[in-house]
């Protein structure tokens, strides 16, 4: 263990999860030979679950590249949200659920919130009574490919009432094939 605070904490958890259910499972950091930590995977389960003293049948992988991977494009999506909620103009993420995920500063301003009054919210929560608004179109991610943009003109309405026109870009990104989104 990387020390016995972390030691006797996860020791608790670990105990509790084993009298509960027989097994527990997560990540943590082990101390190699040389002194080095690194990230591991752990499962743990009672041989017998009727007797706890009987022992416990452990597995250990090695999953520090993987976690450094998941850190570093965490890390470079932290550092582009920064830097795309620094520009003028207004950026939102919706998901291919049709629900807000995420809006810059300058969008927040323009739409008179905060992100939080907006995740999960459908992109049509600020467009105008129009029945064929742009943003109550669901074309957009049938029919762009990954980087197309199909840019469109219309009235959108703030929270607090205003209205005011924009010319937007509908863009589809994908973080996976499986998991696309629409900027």
């Amino acid at each position: 263990f990387e020390s016995d605070e972390v030691h006797l904490s996860l020791q608790a958890q670990q105990q509790a999860a084993l009298r509960q259910d027989g097994l527990w499972r997560g990540e943590r950091r082990m101390r190699r030979r040389d002194g080095r930590l690194s990230w591991v995977q752990v499962s743990k389960r009672c041989v017998d679950e009727r007797q706890p003293a009987s022992g416990l049948i452990c597995s250990y992988v090695d999953i520090d590249e993987r976690r450094r991977a998941r850190e570093a494009v965490q890390l470079q999506a932290e550092r582009t949200r920064a830097i795309l909620d620094s520009v003028l103009v207004g950026i939102v993420t919706v998901a291919d659920n049709g629900g807000i995920e995420w809006m810059n500063r300058s969008a927040r301003r323009m739409f008179g919130g905060e992100l939080a009054d907006f995740v999960g919210e459908p992109i049509s929560i600020v467009a105008t009574a129009e029945p064929d608004h742009p943003l109550r179109a669901t074309h957009y991610l049938q029919s762009l490919e990954e980087g197309q943009a199909e840019t469109f003109e219309c009235r959108l309405r703030g929270r607090d009432g205003r209205e005011f026109w924009v010319v937007g870009n509908a863009v589809v990104t994908g973080r996976d094939a499986a998991h696309r989104q629409r900027d």
